[in-house]
């Protein structure tokens, strides 16, 4: 694709994003496709939300990491 004609695509974007996508295309840099809102995107989630859901105020510090740990092993994988 003929320069001008990239820059014409990209003249939405502000100055530095449109440099650093011609750079890319230009530089035949392969980009991947990733929405903004990929349902479970994140493993690290799932596991923060059983975690919040079971995890139940301690009676004190010392219970915490065992019930934290009760509940990393029964979570299913």
């Amino acid at each position: 694709m003929p320069r001008h004609r990239i820059r014409a695509h990209y003249e939405q974007l502000s100055e530095f994003g449109r440099g650093r996508i011609i750079e890319l295309k230009e530089g035949a840099y392969q980009t991947l496709f990733w929405p903004a809102r990929l349902p479970d995107s994140s493993a690290i989630k799932h596991v923060w939300d059983v975690m919040g859901s079971r995890l139940h105020l301690p009676r004190n510090v010392d219970f915490l990491p065992r019930q934290m740990e009760q509940i990393w092993h029964e979570a299913p994988q």
